[in-house]
């Protein structure tokens, strides 16, 4: 898999533990990723074609990256079938700031900033409450997409969790 960086928070719950290999699909993910890419550029939105990783759908997130009078917010565009059935809320349309617990908004904003400065992948895995709901153990990459190819003007959010639904089990 193409470079990608551990989140903060990651690491700092890591402590002195070694981080757990990332799931198959994010490195699945970085592989589309740098294909689509112009040649030592970001890609944009406008590469993707969604067809081409059908399997992941319902667990991206899109998120715009609107910049205005220096300040920098983040806004859900698409949120996965998968991501708004966890929640059991739907957040498109949301900023950042009101779609998440006020709890979880510093690391997630963190992780989303650490993006825009580095150009790189983040990962990062926590357990998320949800209103009404349990505890969900979400592993996470944050991927930089710019239209222009310089200029960071979205994010790729690919999520997985244990058990994963996508990875297919023998049968007994």
């Amino acid at each position: 898999m193409a470079e990608f960086i551990y989140s903060d928070y990651y690491l700092a719950d890591l402590g002195d533990r070694q981080p757990l290999p990332v799931h198959q699909r994010f490195s699945e993910m970085q592989a589309y990723l740098d294909k689509v890419a112009p040649e030592g550029k970001l890609p944009g939105r406008q590469h993707i074609d969604p067809l081409e990783f059908r399997e992941f759908m319902s667990f991206i997130n899109l998120v715009d990256v609107e910049r205005e009078e220096g300040d920098i917010r983040f806004r859900y565009r698409l949120v996965g079938e998968e991501q708004t059935r966890r929640a059991g809320r739907e957040i498109t349309g949301m900023l950042l700031k009101d779609a998440l617990l006020p709890g979880l908004v510093p690391r997630v904003r963190s992780n989303m900033m650490k993006v825009l400065m580095t150009r790189k992948a983040v990962f990062d895995s926590f357990p998320m409450p949800h209103p009404d709901r349990e505890f969900i153990v979400s592993q996470r990459m944050y991927y930089p997409l710019a239209g222009d190819g310089e200029t960071i003007d979205m994010l790729l959010t690919l999520h997985g969790y244990e058990p994963d639904p996508v990875v297919k089990l023998p049968e007994p």
